[in-house]
């Protein structure tokens, strides 16, 4: 439906970095600590085994080379046949039956009937701008509920502690308004008109009544519906191209390493 790029273009780099390898940075090394006890158990001859250097059980070091060929040739399989041989082929096959073997409930039915639901986007206006972004499960929402904060407090100064300590402040209340959100299409938990709330300029004239210029408070004066527990595990990237078309990715695993699961037929993370 959308883009003018053959699949095979688009993984090319990836499949070459898979086959010739890339070099393993500070933060793999780092992370390579996450999933240390896990790693050690299943050995150098698991689905693992690139994590460990060439007939040894060390894990790779920094500048060390790290080739993923069993992935490559999945992202081959998916140039050549299209997205239908993930989702309906033998690598759907095999990743629900690693899936299973692993205590999980991922059905072929569940890979076959998989689509992505293409939603409006979600627009305001703030500091005179037109806003437009994501509607939920995304964080469009809370990001609106920030802006509409933030545009009725003196930005003006932004080296000033004061207006530092504002964008704290309504960061922490955007935060709060990420905790209501969840999938719009839950029919027996609907939160809609919380969403729609926290989004309407009355909420945000409402939160600056809550908000000091002189003091900040406890987790709970922010009123999330629950507490956030960090984790790692999300990165996100912008782009552009020539034409104007944008795509903002966000890629999270919720925990390091994911579910610590990689189906070694077709060499892909399962995520938590």
């Amino acid at each position: 439906m959308y883009g003018q790029v053959e699949w095979a273009t688009l993984f090319e780099d990836t499949i070459k970095l898979c086959e010739e390898g890339y070099a393993v940075t500070e933060r793999l090394v780092k992370a390579l600590e996450w999933g240390r006890p896990t790693f050690e158990s299943r050995g150098p001859n698991s689905e693992w085994s690139f994590l460990f250097k060439p007939n040894s059980t060390k894990f790779v070091r920094l500048g060390d080379t790290i080739k993923r060929p069993v992935l490559g040739n999945s992202l081959k399989k998916i140039a050549k046949y299209g997205w239908k041989t993930f989702y309906r082929g033998e690598m759907a096959e095999s990743l629900v039956d690693y899936v299973q073997s692993q205590g999980g409930i991922l059905t072929m039915q569940d890979m076959a009937s998989y689509e992505a639901v293409v939603s409006d986007t979600l627009k305001t206006w703030a500091f005179g701008i037109e806003i437009l972004t994501c509607p939920p499960p995304c964080s469009g929402p809370a990001l609106i509920e920030g802006l509409n904060i933030a545009e009725g407090l003196d930005m003006t100064d932004g080296h000033s502690p004061l207006v530092m300590h504002r964008v704290v402040e309504t960061m922490k209340w955007l935060s709060a308004g990420r905790t209501e959100l969840g999938d719009p299409f839950d029919t027996e938990y609907p939160n809609q008109a919380r969403v729609h709330e926290i989004q309407t300029k009355q909420f945000a004239a409402r939160v600056r009544q809550n908000i000091s210029d002189d003091r900040t408070y406890g987790w709970k004066h922010y009123n999330p519906s629950y507490q956030f527990i960090e984790a790692p595990g999300t990165s996100h990237i912008n782009t552009i191209d020539e034409a104007g078309m944008a795509v903002s990715l966000t890629s999270t695993v919720n925990l390091g390493w994911g579910a610590k699961i990689l189906d070694p037929v077709t060499g892909m993370f399962l995520y938590s």
